[in-house]
């Protein structure tokens, strides 16, 4: 593996984590202004007696929103390697 397949994955693997981790905290602030206990470890929300839980569509769109930030980092990241390498646009006019 050369070494820009392994920056590749390397910026791949950074994205999609931080991508995962923000629809986790998205999720588990969303659970503590329910007044519920977020379980880091079951990544699941223990509300109390008689609160309505997390919908469906709201985990889909926590995860959405996860999905965007993964593709917003990814792309940042690789914009800023090419910078660093010197290999993106030549802007000079």
């Amino acid at each position: 593996m050369n070494r820009r397949s392994l920056i590749v994955l390397l910026i791949g693997v950074l994205a999609s984590l931080l991508g995962l981790l923000a629809a986790t905290r998205l999720r588990a602030r969303r659970c503590d202004s329910l007044g519920g206990a977020w379980d880091d470890a079951r990544r699941s929300c223990r509300l109390p007696a008689g609160v309505v839980g997390e919908s469906t569509l709201q985990t889909l769109g926590a995860y959405a929103l996860g999905a965007a930030i993964a593709v917003l980092v990814a792309f940042m990241l690789w914009r800023a390697y090419l910078a660093a390498t010197g290999r993106g646009p030549n802007r000079r006019t």
